[in-house]
């Protein structure tokens, strides 16, 4: 079982990269389209600028695949959810 501060990075982790993947592809999308001006970037740099972008979003995805997966099996060690709760007298 995970410390509270490892779990907390690591969804953290995860939903940054899911923006990091969305971003970076549509970023590279945009500059493929022809639309490089939106992004302030020349034309001759257009589709280089789009392959670093797509290859940035590849690495993020793996990224997102490794934390997404320790989440998920820190999640499917938890229980599930029908522990009874215990109570001290006060």
């Amino acid at each position: 079982m995970p410390g509270a501060l490892e779990e907390c990075c690591a969804y953290f982790c995860t939903g940054l990269s899911v923006f990091g993947v969305l971003g970076l592809f549509f970023m590279g999308y945009t500059l493929k389209s022809g639309n490089h001006w939106f992004l302030g970037v020349s034309k001759e740099g257009a589709d280089a600028s789009a392959m670093a972008c797509f290859y940035a979003g590849v690495i993020y995805a793996v990224y997102l695949f490794y934390c997404g997966a320790k989440v998920m099996s820190w999640s499917g060690k938890k229980g599930d959810g029908s522990e009874e709760l215990m109570h001290s007298d006060v």
